[in-house]
This record gives structure tokens, sequence and C-alpha cells, in this order.
């Protein structure tokens, strides 16, 4: 996909998420820049304060965080693969099948889309942090599992 491509079927994608989740999410784009169409803001923040709001940036790549603190995030490259994936993953989110894990100086996001593949991406945060071993750190860290957007007959995402 060219760039042009990606950010047409970006911007498709984001407006049918403000149609399909009108009362359970609201669905903010900002333009990051005074004349700068080049930098969108893109963030879901639900209704159900339970569940789980995220945000990308575009700036000719695609970076999507989740908006429960730290710094685990997902760096997506413009292409079919990447773009599907952020559907996948925000088609779970708005499902509730997502949990996050921090522990000292690390934290991670787990999406569990239809297919029952595990989407997974952690955080390293702070210098000294990485240097200390944490073994098993997503079995003890702190485990919160968060709530679909809406009740089930509304979370599909077409």
């Amino acid at each position: 996909l060219s760039c042009d491509e990606f950010r047409s079927r970006l911007d498709a994608f984001e407006r049918r998420l403000q149609s399909d989740l009108m009362g359970t999410a609201l669905v903010e784009r900002v333009p990051l820049g005074a004349d700068d169409d080049n930098w969108i803001d893109t963030s879901l923040t639900p209704t159900n304060t339970r569940a789980l709001g995220l945000s990308w940036i575009w700036n000719g790549e695609l970076i999507l965080q989740s908006n429960a603190g730290g710094g685990a995030r997902w760096e997506l490259t413009p292409c079919e693969e990447d773009l599907a994936l952020l559907e996948r993953i925000v088609q779970a989110v708005v499902a509730g099948r997502v949990t996050t894990v921090a522990a000292f100086g690390r934290d991670g996001i787990f999406v569990t889309p239809a297919d029952g593949q595990v989407e997974a991406t952690t955080c390293i945060n702070g210098c000294l942090s990485g240097l200390i071993p944490q073994i098993g750190w997503t079995h003890w860290g702190r485990t919160r599992t968060f709530e679909p957007y809406a009740d089930a007959s509304r979370t599909e995402i077409p």
C-alpha cells in the first residue's frame, strides 16, 4: 500500500468506528500541528469507565497505545498486514478481550481477537529497571482485565 492508500483506508476505518461506537465511545481525531495534516491523533474513549481506551498517531507510520499508562505500544507500518492488525486489536479491546500487566519497570498489553490468537506488546520503562531481572513478571505483576465498551450484542465492528 502507498501511504496515501493506507491513510485513505485508515480514515475509512476511523469513520466506521465513529458510527459503530456511537453511544459507547467518543472517537476523536485531532490534527497535531497548525498546517500539517500529516500528523493525526485518534483516540477512543469508552463511556464504560471499566473499559480500556486506545489512541493512535499517524505520521506516515502508526503508533498504537492504550490509555492504561506505561509505555507498551505497537509501532505499525503502512501495509495491509498492519492495518488488519490495528483493526483486530481495536475489535478485541472494544469487545473487552484485553488485559494489562504492570511490574517494576515493565508493562504489557495482551489482547485476544476473535480468532483466539493473542496479540501482545511489552515495554521496559526506566534506565535501571532493564538491568534488574524480573523473571515471570507477566505472571506475578499487577493484572487488570477490562470490560467491553458495551454489551456483547454491540461489540463487533463489521
